[in-house]
């Protein structure tokens, strides 16, 4: 079911930290759900909430193997009958970042706060227990590079959000003595 933006509000949590003074960076939309273009904010609808029909598994997926999913704890959402509807990406303070695999889109699950989530997959790896770290621009390619190289492999949010990510994460970085980008052109 596609949700339908109904009306815009003042983020409670962009108003917290003295920002969003236009009162309308919170998006609401005709599901219920909650969501801020600014910070990221998150708040699921009662429906996606109280949707327990589903069970989580680590499955394949795209050529990686179970193995590194459950390495990244990156886990499978399967529906009541047995389909595959979701792939979840765990970052280090909590915070999931959802692809929908049946509407190809991505979202956050409702925790805490994803402009300070820093790098997907830091936590995996000790701080400067390898001379290199390498960066990637997707979850699921820092997975594949992972998998087929090995080594501590990261990923930022998005190439939007970069900047801000490695920034999160500079005194992990800084324990490397190089640091790899491989981002998509």
């Amino acid at each position: 079911m596609t949700s339908k933006l109904v009306e815009r509000r003042q983020c409670p949590e962009c108003a917290e930290n003295g920002r969003d003074i236009s009162q309308d960076n919170l998006a609401v939309y005709s599901d219920g759900h909650l969501y801020c273009f600014s910070c990221n904010y998150y708040k699921p609808s009662k429906e996606e909430f109280e949707d327990l029909t589903f069970t989580f598994e680590y499955l394949p997926w795209r050529g990686v193997n179970k193995k590194t999913m459950e390495f990244y704890d990156v886990f499978t959402r399967i529906d009541a009958n047995g389909a595959p509807v979701a792939i979840g990406f765990r970052y280090p303070a909590g915070q999931r970042k959802v692809r929908s695999l049946v509407e190809k889109d991505f979202r956050w699950e409702p925790v805490g706060n994803t402009n300070k989530s820093g790098l997907f997959g830091q936590d995996k790896f000790t701080p400067g227990a390898h001379k290199y770290v390498t960066i990637t621009e997707g979850e699921l390619d820092a997975l594949s590079l992972h998998q087929v190289c090995g080594g501590p492999v990261v990923s930022v949010q998005s190439a939007s959000t970069a900047g801000r990510d490695c920034t999160n994460s500079r005194s992990w970085l800084n324990s490397y003595e190089r640091i790899y980008l491989a981002f998509d052109n």
